[in-house]
């Protein structure tokens, strides 16, 4: 039976446009394109129910968009590269056309990979909910002072932070931004959250992993700055006020991988970081 697919193509990158001119004839020789579509936000929710897979031509930042808007539907989705790093969409265009007919023959290899929910109290209404893939970051929005921050863990409080923010990160986010801080690089199989400072001013702040059983609360201090800004996985964007709360914590949906099945994550930590060469290959 052939295999129902929806396409999502970051069209704003060259590379995918001319690929393309080669993919489309290719894939619908082979399978029922049930859409072609230029951002995620497009994406018709109606007909997801009948979607087999999501293939994304991009690069990591279009994944995590697609993840998160298809969230309700447990569709695998396969990243196709074109981006930098690529620890999401990790197969090149060239082992897509090598590796694609086994995929669709059921020989791929499918991941699930938990999410996270962040929700923002103002007044004890909530504000902001919303669901995560790699990390939530919080921050002072100019970047010319300090932010205060307080970390609680199911209501009891464990340590207060004064630096540029603080990163509440998933495994798959560890990776991310997190790393790019100075936390750790966790096992997607393990549910964890990673909490990391931003560059904080004293030096026995250390990140902590912590189980995803737990709830995470976080509240600020004084002296407060100018702005604070919360982001979620880079893409969504919100101002804070200084008695806002936010808590974060694992979410019910979880999000679903499509692979070739031969890299393991630590192959793909040795490819995409060059661990042993002494250059990160971008």
């Amino acid at each position: 039976m052939r295999k129902k697919i929806i396409v999502l193509a970051d069209i704003r990158k060259k590379d995918v446009c001319e690929c393309l001119k080669q993919v489309k004839p290719w894939l619908e020789d082979r399978v029922d394109i049930l859409g072609w579509y230029n951002a995620f936000e497009e994406i018709e929710k109606a007909k997801l129910p009948n979607t087999d897979y999501l293939i994304l031509f991009g690069g990591d930042g279009l994944f995590l968009g697609a993840a998160r808007a298809t969230s309700p539907y447990p569709i695998p989705l396969l990243g196709v590269n074109f981006g930098k790093l690529g620890f999401l969409a990790e197969v090149s265009i060239d082992e897509f056309f090598d590796k694609m007919p086994e995929i669709l023959d059921g020989q791929g290899k499918i991941e699930s990979r938990m999410m996270l929910e962040c929700v923002v109290e103002r007044g004890g209404v909530i504000l902001h909910k919303h669901l995560g893939i790699n990390e939530v970051s919080i921050k002072e929005s100019c970047g010319c002072r300090m932010l205060y921050t307080s970390l609680s863990i199911n209501q009891e409080p464990i340590i207060s932070y004064g630096g540029d923010g603080v990163i509440v990160a998933t495994p798959t986010g560890s990776t991310a931004y997190s790393l790019s801080s100075g936390g750790p690089v966790v096992s997607p199989g393990l549910d964890s959250f990673i909490i990391t400072p931003i560059c904080p001013h004293l030096l026995n702040l250390r990140p902590l992993v912590v189980g995803a059983e737990h709830t995470i609360q976080i509240h600020f201090l004084p002296p407060f700055p100018d702005g604070i800004v919360l982001n979620i996985d880079g893409q969504m964007h919100f101002p804070l006020e200084t008695t806002d709360r936010v808590s974060v914590y694992k979410a019910c949906e979880k999000f679903f991988m499509l692979t070739t099945g031969e890299r393991s994550f630590f192959r793909i930590l040795k490819e995409k970081l060059a661990w042993g060469e002494g250059k990160i290959k971008i």
